[in-house]
């Protein structure tokens, strides 16, 4: 267990060290481009912390496991708003008034629809995920097309930008490793402390959709950078509904029954408007809104653990 437990510290550290080189990254490149942080994190960033998502939901595909691609998807958004976003409120108010932020949020919602009426037949065709991968490369262009409508951002530019893009890359390619790291290390540990098999899974499964965008988030707001957290989890959100979704049924065709998923599927919807209501952003209200959201996503948590116990 000696050998476990000196792997999950190196794997925090790795995690936090990836968090740390994303941002910095991320907002060297924004200032570089003279594009908002907010922009960089609806796009770049939320595609490079969504990676973990798009193997895992490929290989699932190419497997032949397609109620797994789904699962992924409901489950990882459900964490990135309850548990990511919870923290983040739990840390600081968030200002989610911006025109540009209220558009992806909404079109999150737009997305779930979509998706959930191509899913009605029980099949997800390969046109019906170019359709998703096209709303992809859409918002990808309408978001830097209102870069410039976005109130200035005071971050200023201290590295030129090969080095800021190769922070960038490397930060988002060691965030998917150090993370399957913690969860690995974390699991053997719980395995020899006789910890239940269910909650080793469901934690272990949260951590690894979770982990990539709440450091990063983490990161952002201890550098003030507010915009930069919230555009990726509003961000992931989406790219996981459009890019993940029809990167998975384009590289194998999904036969999947929406009728087990019903009730997470439409859990996570309601999940989605959350960044529609400001007041729970404000100053008054964040640490309290943090705190209810994350013990609305541990309690979701306990409840799916007695449904796969029962």
């Amino acid at each position: 267990m000696t050998a476990q437990i000196l792997i999950l510290c190196a794997s925090i550290l790795f995690l936090f060290l990836a968090g740390e080189l994303t941002v910095r990254g991320a907002v060297n490149v924004a200032a570089f481009c003279k594009i908002h942080p907010l922009i960089i994190g609806l796009t770049l960033l939320s595609i490079g912390t969504s990676l973990p998502e798009l193997f895992v939901s490929v290989i699932a595909a190419l497997n032949h496991k397609h109620q797994i691609v789904l699962g992924n998807i409901i489950g990882s958004n459900i964490a990135n708003t309850l548990l990511v976003l919870g923290v983040a409120l739990a840390f600081s108010p968030l200002n989610p008034l911006q025109r540009t932020t209220r558009i992806n949020a909404f079109a999150s919602l737009a997305a779930a629809a979509i998706l959930f009426f191509f899913l009605l037949d029980l099949f997800l065709s390969r046109f019906e995920a170019a359709l998703l991968l096209a709303a992809s490369l859409a918002v990808v262009l309408f978001n830097f097309k209102t870069s410039h409508d976005l109130d200035d951002d005071d971050n200023t530019q201290t590295l030129s930008i090969i080095p800021a893009s190769l922070l960038l890359i490397i930060g988002l390619l060691l965030l998917p490793w150090s993370s399957q790291l913690l969860v690995n290390s974390a699991s053997h540990i719980a395995q020899e402390l006789h910890i239940s098999e269910t909650i080793i899974g469901l934690t272990a499964v949260a951590l690894g959709t979770s982990l990539p965008e709440l450091v990063t988030t983490i990161i952002a707001l201890i550098r003030k950078h507010h915009a930069l957290s919230l555009g990726n989890i509003i961000g992931s959100n989406l790219f996981n509904l459009i890019l993940i979704t029809g990167a998975a049924a384009m590289a194998q065709p999904l036969a999947i029954s929406i009728t087990p998923l019903i009730p997470s599927f439409l859990f996570m919807t309601l999940v989605l408007t959350i960044p529609l209501f400001p007041p729970l952003f404000s100053p008054k209200f964040h640490k309290i809104s943090g705190t209810l959201m994350i013990l609305s996503y541990f309690i979701a948590i306990s409840f799916l653990s007695t449904l796969n116990v029962s």
